[in-house]
């Protein structure tokens, strides 16, 4: 059964540098924990999958993307389980990672489970214009059909994702999956002006687009 990504669900998003300096070697120290990491994980409620991105300019930033069904079971995650799994992932980064989580307000393409290794996901990352999530959630649905309706179109285009912090920042993300960096870069050579004139009206400067290679997936 396909893992839909859906308005609701919760994203915590944990950024950090790895101690590892290249991709290969951080894919190496995750082989020691990540499947028991995702077994553990699997065993709670509302749990849909987890992504592990590395930064394609090897600067060591890494991201990983756990996606729960609903907030209630994640807080509960966090008060019961999750310090085991939060030090295992911490052997492989550089210091305790923040770790802020987010709604999904949109989402178009593959369900989690399209989301796949070599994958790349492009993170656009800003300060809402608006001050609340009802407010934001209008201003996007205002530009989102069109957006990624011109990004359905594109080759290797996989999903995207609108994500809000409910943390109360205005911090906003937009994600764009594609299969191949190639495809990635043909849409950044083409029409992905277009696109990114619509979620920059919603913004504040500046408007950074890192792209990461999904290493590890469950």
């Amino acid at each position: 059964m396909a893992q839909e990504i859906k308005q609701g669900q919760i994203v915590a998003y944990l950024t950090e540098k790895a101690r590892a300096s290249t991709r290969e070697g951080w894919s190496r120290e995750l082989d020691k924990v990540w499947d028991s990491m995702a077994a553990d994980l699997k065993k709670h409620k509302s749990f849909l999958g987890m992504k592990a991105l590395w930064n394609i300019e090897n600067n060591q930033e890494i991201v990983v993307l756990a996606y729960w069904d609903n907030l209630a079971d994640r807080l509960a995650y966090e008060k019961t389980a999750a310090g085991g799994v939060r030090a295992r992932m911490e052997t492989t980064l550089q210091g305790p990672p923040p770790r802020p989580k987010y709604e999904v307000l949109r989402a178009k393409g593959a369900g989690l489970d399209g989301i796949k290794l070599g994958h790349i996901v492009a993170i656009l990352s800003a300060r809402s214009y608006a001050a609340t999530r009802a407010a934001f959630e209008r201003d996007m649905a205002k530009v989102w059909e069109e957006a990624t309706g011109v990004l359905a179109g594109r080759p290797g285009f996989v999903a995207a994702h609108a994500l809000w912090s409910i943390e109360g920042t205005r911090d906003a993300k937009v994600l764009g999956v594609w299969n191949t960096l190639d495809a990635r870069l043909s849409y950044e050579g083409s029409v992905a002006g277009h696109v990114r004139g619509r979620f920059e009206s919603l913004l504040e400067p500046p408007y950074p687009r890192p792209k990461y290679a999904v290493v590890k997936s469950t």
